[in-house]
């Protein structure tokens, strides 16, 4: 009887862990695409010239900084569609957890503009695909700019 219910109690407990597996997996590929929405703004100053992508996980141009984000510096000017911007020496990428976290800088990776404020429409449209590398790990995934800050 006591050995009929340590079975039991072990089947119980591996079929928990391996339904349990599969759900954590599917949580993946959610977070790969997590900064889907982005602004520019242009670099100026001793930042520039070039593009300051900030990359966000919701839609919102409310004009103050919402956590988490990653921010890109693109020098590289100008901006060719459909080519491949390397990040590193000129390019620079930020992964910014939180506010009281300091922004890790990313030790490579690149960035492809599928549109780069082309008119669909009577919309501009600006969007591509990230791949960054971070001490901590790997961002990428599909974004589209819904916000444009002042350059000038």
């Amino acid at each position: 009887m006591r050995t009929h219910c340590i079975v039991a109690i072990a089947v119980a407990c591996f079929s928990a862990i391996t339904f349990s597996l599969p759900a954590r997996e599917a949580k993946g590929p959610e977070d790969a695409n997590a900064y889907s929405h982005g602004e520019t703004t242009c670099l100026q100053g001793n930042d520039g010239p070039g593009v300051r992508l900030r990359l966000r996980q919701n839609s919102r141009c409310e004009g103050r900084v919402s956590y988490p984000y990653l921010e890109i510096d693109i020098r590289e000017l100008p901006i060719v569609v459909h080519k491949s911007i390397t990040i590193g020496e000129n390019n620079w990428a930020f992964r910014c957890p939180n506010p009281k976290e300091s922004c890790e800088q990313s030790l490579g990776g690149k960035i492809v503009f599928d549109h780069f404020e082309e008119t669909a429409g009577k919309e501009i449209q600006t969007d591509g695909n990230y791949e960054l590398r971070f001490k901590t790990g790997r961002e990428s995934g599909h974004f589209r700019v819904d916000c444009r800050g002042p350059c000038g």
